[in-house]
């Protein structure tokens, strides 16, 4: 999944304007699932608003509940609340001090210095967590159990997944069916077709 600023004008949900209240918004990430994160306020005390639509197999609600499991132990942002519609679903949280994100044009002219911040975090991360103590499982039959779960409820119908969702399956699946590809992964799908998403 690729994800960036955006490039160019965005819709804005009606979750995220209601949201805001006539505060400025302004869209800071994209992700190839048509996933949008929101700055919304400005000086040194915004919002940021995770928006995903219905379809797209990410979960916001999801996300906020382990970022409040993982607060006790380390610095993530605050969850204000969640939320969901018939068109998506979406997460606040309160701003962090510091730069935006790794992305910024800052750290684009200092990689080294971004490249070791992350590093660093991600140690310090793994550091203090309670790992035996997590309750979050992302292993392969776990997910396979989600899916199946979601297939006998009836929703992992095409008609139900996001646009950008679909093309991306498509993109995936004729790329995986291709001489190359079959010499690479020995087999048509089993590695790159990707996960039914989550409606």
């Amino acid at each position: 999944m690729i994800a960036m600023a955006p490039q160019g004008p965005v819709d804005i949900p009606p979750a995220v304007s209601e949201f805001a209240s006539g505060r400025p918004v302004k869209a800071v990430w994209k992700n190839g699932l048509g996933g949008l994160t929101f700055r919304v306020g400005s000086g040194d005390t915004p919002h940021f608003l995770k928006w995903t639509p219905r379809g797209s197999g990410i979960g916001p609600c999801a996300e906020a509940t382990r970022l409040r499991w993982a607060a006790d132990c380390t610095a993530v942002p605050n969850v204000v609340g969640t939320g969901a519609d018939d068109t998506g679903s979406w997460m606040v949280t309160d701003g962090l001090p510091g730069r935006r994100m790794a992305v910024d044009d800052h750290w684009k002219r200092d990689p080294a210095t971004a490249v070791h911040a992350i590093g660093t975090g991600l140690r310090a991360l793994h550091t203090r967590l309670p790992v035996a103590d997590c309750p979050f499982d992302w292993s392969a039959e776990q997910r396979l159990k989600a899916v199946r779960a979601r297939a006998a409820d009836g929703r992992t119908l095409p008609a139900d997944w996001s646009p950008t969702t679909v093309t991306s399956a498509r993109s995936s699946m004729l790329s995986a069916s291709s001489p190359t590809s079959r010499r690479r992964t020995g087999s048509s799908f089993a590695t790159e077709t990707p996960a039914l998403p989550t409606p």
